[in-house]
């Protein structure tokens, strides 16, 4: 029940952050450089988040013996 609550309230807080997040980003991206290296940055953040969604996917919906030994 803990862990729910903490999930709760983490997505409940996530419009808020991208907000302020997207902010301070775009201060930064002030030149080129800057901006591939934000642009590089995202996509790996990107990346490890579909790792993450899609390994608790698995976790919770595919039954045992579909899962690698």
């Amino acid at each position: 029940e803990r862990d729910l609550a903490y999930f709760t309230e983490h997505v409940s807080h996530g419009d808020r952050l991208e907000s302020h997040l997207g902010q301070a980003i775009a201060a930064q991206a002030a030149d080129a450089e800057s901006q591939r290296l934000l642009k590089e940055g995202a996509m790996k953040a990107l990346r490890a988040r579909v790792a993450v969604w899609s390994a608790l996917e698995a976790l919770v919906y595919e039954s045992p013996a579909a899962s690698p030994a």
